[in-house]
């Protein structure tokens, strides 16, 4: 089974990402099953409906995702949504999946005509409301920014799944540097005065970091604080 770093990402798709089946199709599961071994269910498995082929692009798709090769996940993704029905249980999986590919490429334009109509016919998703968020954020809009981060609070503090209620932070903004990048956590849980928090994590690509480096990570951290002001 593929299993993701959920510190890499929004902590959304990436939970999709630890739950993607074995390359046969099949779903690991306790309860008894009318299909034959090996057989895909779509019972158990929305990808199940796809032909044997989307299915092994999927899985090919989800492995460059895992990998962080966003570019080349997000051309899977959209090729194999571009086959799909509107309605096709699947979709919306596949479409989250390359939601987030894009904003990691940095395509937020994409990112939120994939997930805009997710969130209109389905105000419990959490995961698009989560990556939603990031693209507000990290495209300057501040009050759909905020309308989605109370969106999400609402939807943990209800406890609408069990992973939404286990979550207490999501990644709001990541800026990318020279030698690496700074990424913005934002805390669905109050602070003092029942404010919420932002905190921040400074990560480098490379074995060193430059005094100019470190310089410019702080300048940045100053401007995303001024964006990221607590709701």
């Amino acid at each position: 089974m593929i299993q993701a770093n959920p510190a890499l990402y929004l902590a959304t798709t990436s939970l999709l990402a630890q739950a993607v089946p074995q390359q046969n199709g099949t779903v690991q599961s306790s309860q008894s099953s009318t299909a034959s071994p090996g057989t895909p269910n779509p019972q158990l498995d929305p990808i199940a409906q796809l032909t044997p082929e989307q299915r092994e692009r999927y899985h090919t798709a989800v492995q460059l995702f895992t990998a962080e090769h966003y570019s080349d996940a997000l051309g899977i993704f959209q090729n194999i949504l571009s086959h799909l029905s509107a309605g096709a249980p699947c979709r919306v999986q596949i479409a989250k999946f390359a939601a987030e590919a894009a904003i990691n490429t940095g395509d937020r334009s994409i990112a939120l005509d994939t997930l805009k109509p997710i969130t209109d016919s389905d105000a419990s998703d959490w995961q698009a409301a989560g990556m939603l968020a990031r693209a507000y954020a990290e495209t300057g809009q501040k009050e759909q920014r905020d309308t989605e981060l109370a969106q999400l609070i609402d939807l943990h503090t209800r406890a609408v799944s069990p992973q939404i209620a286990k979550l207490q932070q999501i990644l709001l903004e990541r800026i990318p540097l020279a030698s690496g990048s700074i990424r913005i956590w934002y805390s669905l849980e109050p602070g003092a005065g029942s404010r919420r928090t932002s905190s921040l994590g400074f990560t480098t690509n490379q074995s060193s970091k430059s005094f100019a480096s470190r310089s410019k990570a702080a300048i940045l951290t100053s401007r995303c604080l001024q964006r990221s002001t607590p709701i």
